[in-house]
């Protein structure tokens, strides 16, 4: 099981310039303890995501790090031109060396895209033609395309990817369709549901690379979870409840600024995060048992961790990343998923 830190950088009542070194700090954290990724989330107008362009903060880490792979989780594909997105990718790929993950997505929250003039019904036919276009002008370096969003006459890419045919995909796995379009594509996914919902996704994904005979290494399949880990599990929960009200509020900041509630039922403590089966705080033998367990039922080979969050202190943060590469992942990266076949 490989792990990694997903950061939506939300506010913590640092200035943004302290706010932003804290990440470079992780960043040489992570690189050092040999982390397999680190993603920034996309979001605009909210104190949920103080980087509205990741790549502009990934691309202060590349150059201090050298093992560590680095990508948005994703960049919100309906609100920028895909030519755009095609060249900073390549420009990013090169900076870092070749470490760049490619996220690209829809984007959740309509509020946001309506800051870019981009409405609801028109998202997933924008992300579409969108990422149509990315994948074309990096694979093959060539677009001649006008569509319903887009009009890209003639573009011949002079800078391409280092990562040829193109950098590793990552997308988020929210529902069935979504897990066969990724097999069939070989991408890979994390999952922000509990483990027995992210199963049934996570087998379907597979049993859609069973029945279209997929080439090639399975793609990691990942849950994303807040996680603190600590020197007891006393202390870890009591940094837990200390952090997560902070990052809470950045949530629902943007819908109650506009008089709306929140679209999902989302726990509103540390606790309800943990009884949800979507966060763990704790000793590292707690979090290990955790992580096992997502193993187990979900089928996960990917861990993506969301260590600093709210007020969290970089220490906190960089404490868990420690006790993750130290105590908890080592008994989990060389075990095998064991989980029965899903039918095809």
């Amino acid at each position: 099981m490989l792990w990694g830190v997903f950061d939506h950088v939300d506010a913590d009542g640092r200035a943004p310039g302290e706010l932003y070194r804290n990440r470079l700090l992780l960043a040489d954290a992570l690189d050092r303890l040999g982390a397999h990724a680190y993603f920034v989330a996309e979001h605009h107008g909210t104190p949920l995501g103080l980087a509205p362009s990741p790549n502009l903060l990934l691309a202060a880490i590349a150059p201090r790090t050298t093992r560590l792979r680095l990508g948005a989780l994703l960049t919100i594909a309906p609100l920028h031109h895909p030519v755009r997105v095609a060249e900073e990718a390549c420009m990013l790929d090169h900076l870092s060396g070749g470490r760049l993950q490619l996220g690209l997505g829809k984007g959740a929250v309509f509020l946001e895209h309506r800051l870019y003039g981009v409405e609801p019904d028109s998202v997933s036919s924008r992300y579409e033609e969108a990422r149509d276009i990315v994948m074309r002008a990096l694979t093959t370096g060539e677009v001649d395309h006008r569509g319903e969003h887009f009009h890209v006459p003639g573009l011949r890419m002079v800078l391409q990817p280092a990562q040829r045919p193109h950098p590793p995909l990552w997308y988020g796995l929210g529902s069935p369709s979504s897990a066969t379009w990724a097999a069939e594509a070989g991408i890979n996914c994390v999952c922000l549901k509990p483990a027995a919902a992210a199963a049934e996704l996570f087998d379907l994904f597979r049993a859609h690379r069973r029945m279209t005979g997929a080439a090639g290494p399975e793609p990691l399949l990942g849950v994303n979870r807040h996680v603190v880990v600590g020197p007891s599990d006393a202390r870890a929960r009591a940094v837990a409840d200390a952090a997560f009200p902070a990052w809470r509020a950045s949530f629902e900041h943007l819908w109650k600024a506009h008089g709306m509630a929140l679209p999902m039922r989302f726990p509103e403590t540390w606790a309800q995060l943990e009884a949800a089966g979507v966060g763990i705080a704790g000793s590292a033998a707690t979090v290990r048992d955790y992580f096992a367990d997502q193993r187990a039922v979900a089928g996960a080979t990917f861990a993506g961790c969301q260590i600093l969050f709210g007020t969290m202190p970089l220490a906190d943060a960089i404490g868990t990343a420690e006790r993750l590469a130290h105590e908890v992942m080592p008994a989990l990266a060389a075990a095998e998923v064991s989980r029965p076949a899903a039918a095809a």
